[in-house]
């Protein structure tokens, strides 16, 4: 006599392994996402201040009040002190659109729209904006000292900054600050975080429900590279 599965017991075994899958497969694909962006995050990181390191080096003039604020100004800029010490796939200047993302105009961490960013061409009034080798998409401009201070979080007396707004992936939602939109700037002090002078209490104001993202840099900097899982919630919040 031969032992065997009934078709009751089969299908009910296939429907217990579906009900598992459907609940943890997408658990995992959200943590694979998450880390990835974690991944990439310091992947940038790095790869800027190896960039700023080169600079210096050089002795690149980081008084950004040399360049007036023109488009050409910024680009010529960008061209002749930064260019040359990075490995890009695309560049676009101001006029030229495919290096921002394409998706949903750029949002704040509560939900709110960032105007400063727009669709597929970058940010800021008189932008640069460039395609990393692993799909990170960068936008460049000329910031001045109020917005080193509110924006950026950080204490500098200096007049003028380079403002870099990085999207770790690309075109991909959520396009938000503190999710896959991050901050960081080159002043007279250095290459910085957006925050890297702001206490516990503010960074976590800032990468909450009700903030608008903009210190989160500092705040995974400073958390060993890892989106705290409060502030990953948000992703998909409105």
């Amino acid at each position: 006599m031969k032992k065997a599965f009934t078709l009751a017991e089969v299908l009910i075994t296939l429907g217990i392994i579906g009900v598992v899958a459907a609940i943890t497969i997408p658990s995992l694909i959200t943590k694979y996402q998450k880390k990835v962006i974690e991944t990439t995050l310091k992947e940038d990181y790095s790869i800027m201040a190896q960039v700023n390191r080169m600079m210096i080096a050089n002795e690149v003039d980081f008084d950004m009040s040399a360049a007036d604020g023109s488009d050409a100004a910024i680009q010529a800029w960008f061209k002749e002190n930064m260019l040359p010490y990075m490995q890009i796939s695309n560049v676009c200047y101001n006029g030229k659109k495919g290096c921002w993302s394409n998706g949903s105009q750029t949002k704040m961490l509560n939900g709110a729209a960032f105007g400063d960013c727009r669709a597929g061409y970058g940010c800021g009034a008189n932008w640069v904006s460039y395609i990393m080798n692993n799909g990170t998409k960068v936008a460049l401009d000329i910031g001045n000292n109020s917005q080193l201070k509110t924006i950026f979080g950080i204490d500098s007396e200096a007049e003028t900054c380079l403002k870099i707004y990085v999207d770790v992936n690309g075109d991909k939602p959520p396009n938000k600050f503190g999710i896959d939109i991050f901050l960081m700037t080159f002043t007279d002090e250095g290459f910085v975080p957006a925050g890297v002078n702001k206490n516990m209490s503010q960074l976590k104001q800032s990468c909450s429900k009700g903030g608008n993202g903009y210190w989160c840099m500092t705040y995974v900097k400073n958390n060993g590279w890892s989106i705290p899982e409060d502030v990953w919630k948000l992703r998909n919040s409105k």
